[in-house]
């Protein structure tokens, strides 16, 4: 009865042993059959991802042709418009400068430094601005304006931080003095801001008075902006584009003062050419940033299949 028992036992080990054996094998061609398979997908996305540097020739999925062919010529317009588009934004500079410059010498009329300080503070103030070249065109003109003896409080504001303040100071009836406040524009961040302006109150109101009204050259608001595609490239095109709506922070000459009414058409003019290539920028920038995600979305996918790689023990 034992010996039966012991034969049994010998009959049936085999059978568990060949099955152990057939799962750990079968374990195993499935594993290899997983390495080759990732290996194989990996293979296909190092490749893709290879070939997938420059959006312009980039074998890219159906869905980003479209962006792809507007990207383009996109491309060719920016590069066709660029030297159009710096002629303009230098002329608008120029045409700004020049605008302001003839309305800060009328404003300046009724804020002569003549009217403000006596002839020695005037004549220190001269001696120190031979010394400086500010390098810019509506500060040079105002140093220009303060050595020829009709400068005015504003002109004058342009150099003070320039000229060394104890060197200067000793020599001045009328001193300077550094005034503190808080910037709370830039709340909850504020910070504290100086000012290097006059001790006397009256001569620092009346430069304040001068400051307002040139501040009165620009005008500022929040425009509702279309950003259309194709705006430089195809401007009879039918074909149907994509329309993105932004908000834009827009800082524009103040046309109701006449003498940026004298600049306006030709500023206008300039600025519509600027933002339209500005708009078709952004269109090319924005497709762009999709041909950029449909990259990392492959190397993100690489990613998952190398940690799934490791997670099998391969």
């Amino acid at each position: 009865m034992k010996n039966n028992r012991h034969n049994s036992f010998f009959k049936i080990k085999p059978i568990y042993l060949f099955l152990a054996c057939s799962v750990f094998g079968i374990v195993t061609n499935c594993n290899n059959q997983s390495r080759k398979n990732l290996d194989k997908q990996i293979t296909e996305l190092d490749k893709k991802i290879t070939n997938t540097r420059d959006f312009s020739t980039a074998d890219v999925p159906q869905k980003l042709k479209p962006a792809q062919k507007r990207y383009v010529r996109t491309q060719k317009s920016l590069t066709d418009n660029a030297d159009t588009i710096d002629i303009c934004m230098r002329q608008n500079d120029s045409l700004f400068a020049n605008a302001f410059n003839n309305y800060a010498v009328r404003v300046g009329h009724d804020y002569q430094l003549s009217g403000y300080l006596p002839p020695h503070d005037i004549t220190t103030f001269q001696k120190h601005l031979t010394q400086l070249d500010s390098m810019d065109f509506i500060k040079e003109s105002a140093r220009k304006r303060i050595l020829q003896n009709h400068g005015s409080l504003h002109d004058l504001s342009y150099f003070l931080e320039m000229m060394d303040f104890d060197s200067i100071n000793s020599e001045l009836e009328n001193k300077l003095a550094w005034h503190f406040y808080i910037d709370t524009n830039n709340a909850p961040d504020s910070l504290e801001q100086s000012v290097l302006n006059f001790e006397n109150t009256e001569l620092n109101n009346a430069l304040m008075a001068e400051s307002n009204l040139l501040a009165q050259a620009w005008q500022q608001n929040f425009a509702h902006i279309s950003v259309q595609q194709d705006t430089l490239i195809r401007p009879d095109s039918t074909a149907n584009t994509d329309t993105a709506n932004t908000e834009s922070h827009v800082v524009k000459p103040n046309f109701l003062i006449p003498e940026f009414d004298s600049i306006k058409t030709r500023y206008l003019h300039n600025d519509s050419v600027i933002g339209q290539y500005k708009n078709t920028m952004d269109t090319m920038l924005y497709d762009e940033a999709s041909f950029y995600e449909y990259v990392q979305s492959m190397r993100r996918k690489r990613d998952s299949l190398v940690q799934k790689r490791r997670e099998i023990g391969i």
